[in-house]
């Protein structure tokens, strides 16, 4: 043990010390990802599992591979992305940008996306008060805005949209 402690000690010295209440990345293989209520932290990313994001968490990327993700109300991220998965964002949640292949996305009320809004074979949902600044587009599924507002070009390539009412 006396021949270990100065190794100890020089492998500590030796890592670079975290602010308090430094961001995170958490990945996961073949498993799903929750994160808890009010915490904050960096990339959130997994292959094979699903991403649960609780209310009031602030997080840099969502990301997954064959999986959905659910982003509680509140919530703030920068980006969101799935292949094979739907995206559901709750009240008053913040993205910066929001992308799926193969899922759909569903916006509830108040949502703000300060960048894009991209579904390839999907449906998308914006519900009463979202705002996206720029594009909402789609390759392949309907498009629904109730009371909804679109920033940028709205688009769909094989698919219906629908405007509803205050949108």
């Amino acid at each position: 043990m006396r021949y270990l402690r100065p190794l100890l000690v020089s492998a500590l010295l030796a890592t670079p010390a975290l602010a308090p209440h430094a961001a995170s990345d958490v990945s996961k293989v073949n498993g799903s990802i929750h994160v808890s209520a009010g915490e904050t932290t960096g990339t959130v990313s997994t292959v094979n599992g699903s991403i649960r994001l609780e209310e009031n968490v602030t997080a840099q990327n969502v990301e997954t591979v064959n999986g959905s993700i659910h982003i509680g109300r509140s919530a703030s991220v920068q980006r969101v992305e799935t292949v094979n998965g739907k995206i559901m964002l709750l009240e008053d949640v913040r993205a910066r940008s929001i992308e799926t292949v193969n899922g759909g996305i569903t916006c509830h009320e108040n949502v703000r996306i300060a960048g894009d809004l991209t579904a390839v074979n999907g449906a998308i949902r914006l519900e009463r008060g979202v705002d996206v600044a720029g594009d909402v587009s789609n390759g392949s599924g309907q498009i629904e805005l109730e009371g909804a507002r679109v920033g940028g070009m709205l688009s769909n390539t094989r698919g219906d949209i629908h405007i509803g009412r205050g949108s």
